[in-house]
């Protein structure tokens, strides 16, 4: 019978939770990888913002603590093969900020501002005005270090067994 200790059983979850972590982060970033390689390919074209602004989105259930993330509300209107077309999409990524960081990306984009947007020559409705993301590398290291954990800890976990076994 197999007897799994409190030393043991630790290590063990740590291994499980870091490394499925892991995996998770690793995934959202080749995820997002490959829409910056897919918006790499988008045509240029000039715009003009209309508004930018901040929304807020309010933390709410039992975990919560009431604090608030902000994310940069930025329209904007280019025209691409003679068709005029609105958006709002500033990268791929859906990310909340705090105010601070959200404000200063609001504030790259003022009202009245020619820009350059980036479409997508198959299908024009679709537009960003960055190709490419920072979060994406951080999403990848994190899911490394995170898979790197979970292995040190099955490693531990793997002694541990054998050391309990070697001494009983």
């Amino acid at each position: 019978m197999v007897h799994i200790n409190f030393g043991t059983f630790i290590p063990l979850f740590l291994a499980i939770l870091s490394g499925g972590l892991g995996c998770a982060f690793l995934v959202l970033s080749w995820q997002r990888k490959r829409k910056e390689t897919i918006t790499s390919q988008w045509l240029p074209t000039q715009g003009i913002i209309l508004s930018s602004e901040l929304k807020e989105y309010r933390a709410s259930g039992t975990t919560s603590n009431g604090e608030s993330t902000f994310a940069p509300l930025v329209r904007y209107q280019y025209t691409c093969n003679g068709r005029t077309y609105g958006g709002i999409r500033i990268t791929f990524s859906s990310v909340n900020y705090s105010r601070g960081k959200a404000e200063q990306i609001s504030n790259r984009y003022s009202p009245g501002d020619a820009i350059t947007v980036y479409y997508d020559p198959l299908h024009p409705e679709e537009a960003v005005l960055e190709k490419e993301t920072n979060i994406t590398n951080s999403l990848r290291m994190t899911g490394l270090v995170l898979l790197t954990l979970g292995f040190g800890s099955l490693c531990i976990t793997a002694l541990v067994f054998l050391a309990e076994k070697t001494f009983q």
